[in-house]
């Protein structure tokens, strides 16, 4: 039986063109959608969607969902094989492969036995590691590796081959055990018996609440470092209480005891200030769409915003400029109100008022289905 799923299939569309990109996942296909973006902003994309989206701006591809609600892999990889062939996106389009994730990835790690083979027992690399580099589950990478009658290591034994490895990440570079844990695949426990065995003393950590005082002393022994690695490394106080492994209001205290002024929890979207304010003034993103993709609240994008002295647009009345464009996505894309309230950045009512004033009449709340919609649904505009 297959393993169960909630799959959608969308599209991209090159505005004005015939080229297309189709794409399944099993996430939020919001998330899958910044994740394109995303790509788009690095030096050298990944995907040739991303390659695309880099050259042409983002404003100019058309974005929706094909079908959603799919609830089995196979039928998930044969519907994007299906509509590839449909738009001929293989060949006059953007993707870079006929579809079938899945099962072509599954499928294209089996032709490199040999390799992930060595990979696993030369190079040492993780079987997670193995599969990221295939771009496929870790199951088939067991699958391969038991079928050459290739011993898998035991990642907590392992471990012990690499103590003075180890000894040295957690002295020298300051690592903290439960990275260190990250890093080696196996749990924080064995790190420790690790380091102990090695007659290292354990940085104090994990202690009690209201029972940080060894740990404050030695992180007030750093002031200066932790100033550093916050206002020039631009780490958040979580990252370098991690570092020392301390409790937050630790590193915080330290901070303001130098006269450090404290930045908001999402920080690194001030980083980005110029790159924000072009998205906003000449890309005309919203400030909801920009922090979504810096992965940060829309008051941190108003508060750059507003330091860089431009103006914040009035939702509510841009919102009544456009009562045709929210017509349209209500009665014919079939999107809620809270939706297109989230991309106007404006309150619910504002849009019931506009659809009302224009006599549309409003469905019934709580209508939904669990079958899958052929319609294609616009979910991101940037007309």
């Amino acid at each position: 039986m297959s393993k169960q799923i909630n799959g959608a299939i969308y599209l991209f569309t090159l505005k004005g063109t015939s080229r297309h990109y189709i794409g399944q996942t099993t996430t939020s296909v919001k998330r899958r959608y910044q994740k394109h973006v995303g790509d788009s902003r690095k030096a050298n994309p990944k995907s040739a969607i991303g390659a695309a989206i880099k050259k042409h701006g983002i404003e100019q591809f058309s974005f929706c969902i094909l079908q959603d609600n799919i609830s089995d892999w196979k039928i998930l990889n044969e519907l994007e094989i299906a509509y590839i062939a449909k738009y001929d996106s293989y060949h006059n389009g953007f993707n870079r492969h006929i579809g079938g994730q899945e099962e072509f990835r599954t499928n294209q790690a089996w032709g490199h036995t040999e390799e992930i083979a060595r990979l696993y027992t030369e190079k040492l690399m993780t079987i997670q590691q193995i599969a990221d580099l295939y771009e496929c589950s870790t199951t088939p990478i067991y699958d391969i590796l038991k079928s050459m009658d290739i011993t898998i290591r035991d990642n907590k034994r392992e471990t012990w081959g690499y103590s003075e490895e180890i000894a040295r990440l957690y002295t020298e570079k300051l690592i903290s055990s439960q990275q260190i844990a990250d890093l080696y695949e196996c749990s924080r426990h064995v790190i420790s018996d690790i380091l102990k065995s090695m007659g290292i003393k354990m940085r104090p950590g994990g202690c009690p609440k209201g029972n940080h005082s060894d740990k404050k002393h030695e992180a007030w022994d750093h002031s200066e470092v932790i100033t550093r690695l916050y206002t020039q490394e631009f780490m958040t106080t979580y990252q370098i209480a991690g570092l020392y492994e301390c409790d937050r209001s630790v590193i915080s205290d330290i901070l303001k005891s130098q006269g450090v002024k404290m930045r908001s929890r999402f920080h690194r979207a001030w980083k980005h200030s110029e790159e924000i304010a072009r998205l906003y003034t000449e890309k005309l993103m919203t400030a909801q769409q920009i922090a979504s993709l810096y992965e940060c609240s829309p008051s941190v994008i108003r508060d750059i915003l507003k330091s860089m002295d431009i103006l914040i647009r009035n939702n509510k009345h841009e919102s009544w400029n456009h009562c045709e464009e929210i017509a349209r996505l209500y009665t014919e894309e079939l999107m809620s109100t809270q939706q297109i309230a989230d991309l106007y950045e404006c309150d619910k009512s504002v849009i019931c008022d506009i659809l009302k004033s224009m006599g549309v009449k409003m469905r019934p709340p709580g209508r939904s289905t669990n079958k899958p919609r052929q319609a294609c649904k616009q979910l991101f505009l940037f007309d």
